[in-house]
Parts: structure tokens; sequence; C-alpha cells
């Protein structure tokens, strides 16, 4: 099936981490080597937001602000879409300071979970993932990882899926009604190119993930199999996440050609609902 593709934006400075924000009707993201968070509004209007030496990973927060994972800065920082100013939201766990993270998610209970993996390699695993609670309490979820990358939970919010770069691997991992993560398995090989970086889910439970290098975003159905490729028009796509009018709307960052795309799937991403309902465990 033919997928119809725009270019939203171009000449962008290594974009990453896009975000829709609803109201009214804006796809937020960052430019890494740009030093900035930018956005383009619905009429179509690109602007950069506010400045930050290395933003990488970013996530619309339940409160409606945007958090983003600042390399340089190695922390979660706080955006305030409307006064533009920025907060430091966690920059240690038990005193260690972070490496510098990389991408995030949510929770309802605004409990967020975020990979850690600047300076790890095959050689040297010493990247983690951190879950953050609401209170601001830090706790680390796993270690002796090769650069964790990005991460995403299952619509049923029992499991975690999170992206290995330098092994090609996604992980999935269980979560216990406090959040803790458990049980880390295999899920997926993503083939070809340097390997996953950023990922979202679509209603029905395929996950969309970023493969840099390779040029695709490549979907996994529940059980972890291949189904789908779509082409992001250049190398290295970094990160995608679903919004638009009827939330059918892929945004895809790509770095090789500096652009954020938009392709019309057909079918509704999924995102994490704005109040708990029975049965969920976030």
């Amino acid at each position: 099936m033919a997928i119809a593709t725009e270019v939203l934006a171009g000449d962008l400075k290594f974009p990453e981490g896009p975000a829709w924000r609803a109201q009214p009707g804006e796809i937020w993201f960052v430019e890494l080597k740009g030093g900035c968070i930018s956005k383009v509004d619905a009429a179509g209007r690109y602007e950069r937001v506010a400045e930050t030496p290395k933003p990488n990973g970013m996530k619309l927060h339940p409160d409606g602000s945007f958090w983003i994972c600042e390399c340089a800065r190695k922390s979660l920082v706080r955006l305030d879409p409307e006064t533009r100013a920025l907060s430091v939201a966690a920059d240690a766990c038990e005193g260690r300071p972070f490496l510098g993270p990389n991408d995030l998610c949510f929770g309802i209970a605004e409990r967020c979970y975020f990979t850690d993996p600047h300076g790890s390699s095959l050689e040297s695993r010493v990247g983690a993932i951190y879950r953050r609670e609401r209170d601001g309490r830090v706790f680390r979820e796993f270690e002796g990882l090769a650069y964790p990358n990005g991460l995403a939970l299952t619509p049923d919010g029992a499991r975690l899926v999170f992206a290995e770069t330098f092994t090609k691997k996604l992980w999935l991992a269980d979560r216990s009604p406090d959040g803790s993560l458990g049980g880390r398995r295999p899920f997926a090989d993503t083939g070809d190119g340097l390997g996953p970086d950023g990922m979202c889910f679509d209603a029905e439970g395929n996950l969309y993930v970023a493969v840099y290098g390779a040029g695709r975003v490549r979907v996994f159905d529940p059980a972890g199999q291949l189904v789908e490729e779509l082409d992001t028009r250049g190398r290295n796509p970094t990160n995608c996440c679903f919004g638009g009018k009827e939330f059918k709307t892929l945004y895809v960052t790509e770095t090789e050609k500096g652009q954020l795309l938009a392709l019309e799937m057909g079918r509704k991403g999924w995102a994490v609902p704005p109040k708990a309902d029975e049965g969920l465990v976030f």
C-alpha cells in the first residue's frame, strides 16, 4: 500500500524526539546539533522555541509540559511550553550522575522511564535504564547495556520495550505494579543499519522502530515479527510518534537529510490515556 509522505521541515540540525501536542495541533521536536527545541504549527510554520545544549529524546508529560533527555547537561529537563522556561527534573541516581540520557516514556501515574547510554559500546557496556517516580525518586532498573536507546510501554501497560542499539536488539521487560522492571528477554532483531533508535506503538499493538542507518521505520507485531517497512527518504531515521487530527499520522525525524516527515498511515496510533482505566497497571 502506498503511503503519502510529506516533508514538514528541512535543513534541520539532527532532528530527534518528535512529540505531538494535540492542542493547538503542533508537532514538536528537538535539534540535537542545533541546540534547540523546535515545532511546526498547524499552519506549517517552523519555529525554534527554546535553546538547550544537546537535547535528544522528548515526550509530552501528562501535565502538558515537555520533558527532554539532555545529553550535555546529563539530566532530564522540563520545558513549560507557555513560558518556555527550562528546569531540571532529574540529574542523578543515588548520588551517581547520569552518563547522558537519550530517550524517555511516561505512564499514567506520571512515572517516567529513560535510557542513559552516553559512552557505552559493545566493548564498554555501561548504559543503563532508570525509572523516575512522580515524587522525584530515581531507581536504576537495568545496567550493563550497549547503548540503550528508544523505549515504549506496551498498550496494556504490562511491559516495557527498549532498544539496545549496538546489539541491534529490542528487549522486552515485565512491569510490576510499583513500576519496577524484571524478566528481561529478547523481543526482536532489527536487521541492517547501525541499530534501533526511537519507537512508538499503534492502537493494535504494533511497534514502529526507527532503525538508524537502514533508512526505514520497521514495524513489528506483538509477537516480535517484522510485518512492514516504511521508507524514510534518508538513511538515518532517529525517532517517530503518532499524531495529527485523527491520530493517524506518523511523524518521523531523519538526520541524513535533516527532515521532519509526516506519513499518513490510515491507522491510529496509541498513546497513554489521560487517566487510569480499570485493569491498566501504568
